[in-house]
């Protein structure tokens, strides 16, 4: 079936249950966890069982009309001998699409781990597999007197909290058009609803941005929330400074193509290291870096293959 669209309408293609459990990190056991290395195979490998299916029910088919043959008061031996070679046919090719199952061979694609998490929070509500602070928990260590958001309980507490910045509506007030802001903010405990009031909005609007992580101190208060019959605590931002993030030691692996590190890897693999540094491919040919989404340990700086460099940055 082909359906046509209008010409200034972009195609969206439909997301299928399959796509929402891969995205979501459901069969993040697969292939590494490369989510967008089983989404471009999914097509394929569904072909393959369909085609695999088809030829198992003929098998069935075949060898019973074979049988039939085979029971009969007169036994046409020409006509049988046909019916086998049938069967052995459709066996052939099941055996054929099996192996193609079997051996098939997923081609890994770097990731953004950023994208991959911010799609597995749209899917879940939660992030599962990481958290985008992950790369921030050093940095936010070393700010000093910082409340985590799930202590946050009373009205009128002159605090700090830091974390990022999520669901940013900046609006405009009425009377003079002056902006200002009310957005969430989340660290690793929960998220709290921040309100930026016209006077502190001009002050410090040019810092506050969605997925910015930000240094936020200000006031507690509680409003009435239409989630609840119990009021809520609102945090009213007074002063806002960028977390000054502290950077660690990472590895870039520069390759004239994409191809490049597909076919070497399973040896960049072997130098994984949850604990470990930033992994960044560089795309000579797309001019393109991608932060990979596994870690990997110093020793990566010995890996030794053509038209790979590894490099520290």
């Amino acid at each position: 079936m082909t359906v046509a669209y209008p010409a200034q309408v972009t195609q969206v293609p439909l997301t299928s249950p399959l796509n929402t459990l891969i995205e979501a990190g459901a069969f993040d056991a697969f292939c590494h966890g490369n989510r967008q290395s089983l989404l471009n195979s999914i097509e394929e490998l569904s072909q393959i069982t369909k085609k695999y299916k088809e030829q198992k029910v003929k098998v069935m088919c075949r060898k019973q009309e074979a049988e039939a043959l085979e029971t009969a008061d007169d036994i046409d031996y020409k006509t049988l001998k046909k019916a086998m070679n049938s069967v052995k046919s459709a066996e052939n090719a099941m055996q054929k699409y099996k192996a193609l199952f079997d051996e098939y061979v997923f081609l890994v694609v770097p990731e953004d781990a950023k994208d991959k998490l911010n799609r597995e929070y749209e899917l879940l509500g939660a992030y599962i597999t990481g958290n985008p602070l992950d790369e921030y928990e050093e940095s936010m260590r070393e700010v000093p007197n910082i409340t985590l958001i799930e202590d946050v309980s009373k009205e009128g507490e002159k605090i700090s909290i830091c974390g990022m910045v999520t669901g940013l509506r900046i609006l405009q007030r009425k009377s003079d058009g002056r902006q200002f802001c009310t957005m969430k903010v989340f660290d690793k405990t929960g998220e709290i609803e921040v309100k930026v009031f016209t006077k502190e909005f001009e002050k410090f609007g040019d810092l506050i941005a969605e997925g910015a992580v930000l240094i936020v101190n200000g006031k507690t208060k509680l409003e009435d929330s239409f989630d609840s019959e119990e009021a809520a605590v609102v945090f009213q931002a007074i002063e806002i400074k960028k977390l000054q993030v502290v950077r660690r030691e990472r590895f870039i692996i520069t390759a004239p193509t994409i191809a490049d590190w597909y076919n070497n890897y399973e040896a960049i693999l072997a130098y994984r290291q949850d604990d470990g540094y930033e992994l960044r491919f560089h795309d000579m040919m797309e001019q393109k870096v991608r932060i990979c989404d596994f870690r990997v340990s110093k020793d990566i700086l010995d890996l030794s293959i053509p038209n790979l460099v590894v490099s520290q940055a």
